[in-house]
C-alpha cells in the first residue's frame, strides 16, 4: 500500500469508526416512521439522489481506493443488526472528488468528500 493510500485508508477508517462509535451510543430503540414511505420507496429516493449526485460530481475511480471502500463497506455492513437490514438497500460507500471536508448519506448509502480525507491526512 502507497504512503497517500495508507493516509487515506487511515483517515477513513478512523472517520468511519468515529461515525459507528457515537451512532452505536446514540441508537434509540426505533419506532414507526412518522411518513407513509415504504422501505423499497427510501431505497428507490436513495438510489435516484445517487445518482444525481453522480452527474454533478466525479466519483474517485482509483482502484486502490475503490478497493478498500468495498471493504470497509463489507465490514460496516456485516455488523448491521439482522432486524434492521433492509433487502431492498445496496449499501455503498463512495468517495467525491470535491475540495469540502464534509460527508453525507442517503439511504442505502454514504460518500464522503476526498477535501475531508486530505485535510485530515494533512494535519
Amino acid at each position: 500500500m502507497t504512503g497517500r493510500l495508507r493516509n487515506f485508508a487511515g483517515v477513513v477508517t478512523a472517520a468511519v469508526l468515529a461515525l459507528a462509535a457515537g451512532t452505536a451510543l446514540a441508537q434509540t430503540p426505533a419506532a414507526r416512521p412518522l411518513n407513509s414511505f415504504t422501505t423499497s420507496d427510501e431505497a428507490r429516493f436513495g438510489r435516484e439522489a445517487a445518482a444525481a449526485v453522480r452527474q454533478r460530481l466525479e466519483v474517485v475511480t482509483d482502484p486502490a481506493i475503490v478497493r478498500f471502500m468495498a471493504a470497509m463497506n463489507r465490514r460496516l455492513t456485516n455488523v448491521v443488526p439482522r432486524r434492521d437490514r433492509q433487502p431492498s438497500f445496496r449499501y455503498e460507500l463512495s468517495v467525491l472528488n470535491v475540495a469540502e471536508v464534509t460527508s453525507f448519506s442517503l439511504p442505502g448509502g454514504a460518500g464522503l468528500h476526498l477535501g475531508a480525507a486530505h485535510r485530515a491526512s494533512a494535519r
